[in-house]
Parts: C-alpha cells; structure tokens; sequence
C-alpha cells in the first residue's frame, strides 16, 4: 500500500508539473463575487470533476505521456464547464 501512494503522488507531481509548465493558469471572474465565494464555487467544480480511471486505481505507469496529457486536459476542460456554467469567465494569467 505504501509503494501504491508514493507512486501515485509521483504520478500526480508529474501531471502537475507537466501541466503548469505547458498551461498558464486559469483564473474564474465574476463580478460581485467576493474571493470566499469563488474559492467556494471552484472547490465545488473540484469536486464534481469524473477522475478517470488511471487516476483512480494509480496505475500511471502504464500510460504514455500523451494519455496523461489528454487526462489533464478533459480535467481542465470540465474545470472550466463547471465555472462557467456558474457564471464566471475564465481567463488565463
């Protein structure tokens, strides 16, 4: 079990890294928001995201880099869906 969450946090530093270094980050603006209320409403769209199952089950040792990468990608497109869908508009910084 131990070996399962070092190679899992391994594996989601890596997506994270790759991710950050390719993506600039995204911001959610609305107005009449305060910042409680956004971080509120993006923990909300966190949680609703669908993990998929490499993400699941950690076996991330047998996915290529582009099967990562399209992981991250649908992540962050249902990320902005669900931000949006609340009213916000997104922005890269």
């Amino acid at each position: 079990m131990k070996t399962f969450k070092h190679g899992l946090l391994a594996a989601m530093s890596l997506v994270m890294v790759v991710g950050c270094a390719a993506r600039p980050p995204l911001y959610a603006l609305k107005d009449g928001t305060t910042a409680e209320e956004r971080t509120q409403d993006g923990a909300t769209c966190q949680a609703q995201l669908v993990q998929p199952e490499p993400l699941r089950s950690g076996n991330w040792s047998k996915r290529s880099f582009t099967e990562t990468r399209g992981i991250e990608q649908e992540l962050r497109k249902d990320y902005i869906n669900c931000m949006t869908s609340k009213g916000y508009r997104i922005v890269t910084g």
